[in-house]
């Protein structure tokens, strides 16, 4: 159970380090922008080789598509608005407030 317990927190530390990185390669590369599509396509990138390494397919079924409402579609879209506002963020609140103040909202 404690096993379980260090899993969030070890997440949690992986958020706060990955804002500080993504915030580095924003001032790096010149655009929050940027940064996030970056980031968004190396985590891409890492899933693709998951899904490869565990047998999945990492194409979505049209089916599935198009018997689902269209609203669970958005998490990428959140995502991308959480992860970007995060790097420009960043700089101007620090990091405690970066990392704290969504968990209230």
């Amino acid at each position: 159970m404690l096993l379980l317990a260090l899993i969030p927190v070890f997440m949690g530390s992986g958020l706060a380090i990955q804002t500080a990185i993504n915030s580095r390669l924003g001032s790096v590369s010149g655009s929050s922008f940027l940064a996030s599509m970056v980031s968004f396509v190396v985590g891409a990138i890492f899933l693709n080789i998951l899904l490869i390494l565990t047998g999945t397919s990492p194409l979505v079924n049209m089916t599935t598509i198009t018997s689902n409402p269209w609203w669970i579609w958005l998490g990428g879209v959140l995502g991308v608005i959480g992860l970007t506002t995060n790097i420009l963020l960043f700089p101007k609140l620090g990091s405690v407030q970066t990392a704290v103040l969504p968990i209230f909202g």
